[in-house]
């Protein structure tokens, strides 16, 4: 299937034309199947142990250029997982969705701040904290949820197989099971 994708992308407002397989229309028009280069294309980087301030200025500069489509494919790329992006074509296509709705001057902004943020200190062991992430999140590793938590001092840490960066929304039940679990 080789959709046909006209418009200005630019703006932001692509007219898709799909031909062939109407079973393959829903991964055509979200645009997820890596393999098709003539979309969108986007590159899973290599693992990270965590957010360099280099790596989160550098959206903000293309956002402020470029606009949200052209960050959305490297974050469903990037930060979810390569299984949900395999056997959950929906969530792949709502975090593009979420990310494409946002106001890309907002979206910047926050990616500054990322790139601007330091330690803000110690937090009180006394206080429960609970962490849980995706055994497959690029953005927040696992190795950096078990820092923190041995910096707390009192932490539980949660790693979900197969999930990435999204985790709430990769896996919704497991997380809402561990938050009552834990509550």
């Amino acid at each position: 299937m080789h959709p046909e994708v006209t418009g200005d992308l630019g703006e932001g407002h692509p007219v898709t034309s799909v031909t062939g397989d109407p079973d393959d229309v829903l991964t055509e028009l979200t645009r997820i199947r890596l393999r098709h280069s003539n979309i969108l294309p986007a590159r899973p980087m290599a693992k990270r142990s965590q957010m360099s301030q280099i790596r989160a200025a550098a959206p903000a500069a293309v956002l402020r250029a470029e606009g949200t489509l052209a960050v959305a494919p490297g974050v469903v790329a990037n930060a979810l997982s390569e299984t949900t992006r395999r056997d959950r074509p929906e969530v792949a296509a709502f975090v593009r969705e979420l990310i494409m709705r946002q106001d890309a001057e907002g979206y910047a902004r926050n990616c500054d701040a990322l790139a601007a943020a330091t330690d803000p200190g110690p937090i009180d062991p006394g206080l429960p904290l609970l962490l849980v992430t995706g055994a497959d999140d690029k953005v927040g590793p696992p190795d950096v949820s078990h820092r923190l938590a041995d910096a707390h001092g009192n932490a539980t840490v949660e790693i979900i197989p197969g999930i990435g960066h999204w985790t709430a929304l990769e896996a919704a039940r497991t997380v809402s099971d561990q938050l009552l679990k834990f509550l």
